[in-house]
């Protein structure tokens, strides 16, 4: 109803973004979420070009992009979405996941630690528990 009435209106993209990559996510049917992810990324772009300060926007494509094989503009994606708001925790946990995971430790460190200094416990215990053994070279 609001892309009806404002078709320019990013958050109501990026809204339909988010719950299209999460049918995405939870089908068994690779055809049918293929399918899905790419329209929660023309979702994502969609909303990114209404407003590019929509921090879960960028969040939510970097994970689209993940899943679809750009690991590097996925990276991009969470970054720009932890530089627009340090609390997108989300961004910030897959980012530290991502660069770990390419072997790119001093950035994924910088961005652990991050994490872990201001994700909150009650919502994070096992991100952050994983990120601090990490940091401790474990």
């Amino acid at each position: 109803r609001v892309l009806a009435l404002d078709p320019t209106n990013g958050l109501g993209h990026q809204n339909l973004a988010s719950m299209t990559l999460r049918e995405a996510l939870a089908t068994r049917n690779e055809g049918e979420a293929l399918r899905k992810m790419q329209q929660a990324e023309v979702f994502a772009r969609r909303a990114l070009e209404a407003d590019a300060g929509l921090a879960g926007a960028h969040t939510i494509l970097g994970v689209i992009l993940s899943e679809t094989g750009g690991k590097g503009e996925a990276i991009e994606s969470w970054k720009r979405a932890v530089a627009l708001a340090p609390s997108e925790f989300n961004a910030l946990y897959n980012l530290w996941l991502e660069l770990a995971s390419a072997g790119r430790r001093d950035e994924a460190v910088a961005y652990g630690r991050q994490f872990v200094a201001t994700a909150p416990p009650a919502f994070f215990a096992n991100e952050r528990r994983r990120i601090a053994h990490y940091l401790g070279g474990g």
